[in-house]
């Protein structure tokens, strides 16, 4: 087989593909065990306190953007005439609603299992 018929054979293409796919999966999650089995107490202090200062970041602009598009929602409800957007404009405020206590949420569901894991240490090996 030359080069050309197998980039044109379309079943060769697809599962090469997924083999590609499955061994960067694999390779990635060994890097992922690899990296997380040496870590210190101060690197798990340092991830934390980076995975708060992103959270707190997502949190203040996901806030602003929701008042920001529940007004503009809140305008088209309030000052439409035509009934289809009357009804489009109350549904988006509350997915957007919804979407917002959902990202609140993640913080309350984070700190509850940090909580149950709070004094177990790694155990080198």
């Amino acid at each position: 087989m030359n080069m050309i018929s197998i980039i044109n054979n379309k079943k060769l293409m697809k599962k090469m593909l997924s083999i590609f796919m499955i061994v960067l999966l694999l390779v990635g999650t060994v890097n992922l065990f690899y990296v997380s089995g040496f870590a210190t107490e101060e690197a798990a202090v340092d991830i934390k306190n980076i995975g708060s200062k992103i959270y707190n970041f997502i949190l203040g602009i996901s806030t602003v953007l929701a008042v920001v598009a529940e007004a503009v929602a809140a305008c088209m409800y309030f000052f439409s005439s035509n009934g289809k957007t009357v009804e489009m404009a109350g549904n988006w405020m509350k997915k957007i609603a919804l979407g917002w206590v959902a990202i609140n949420c993640m913080g309350i569901i984070v700190s509850l299992f940090t909580g149950f894991f709070t004094g177990y240490q790694w155990i080198a090996s």
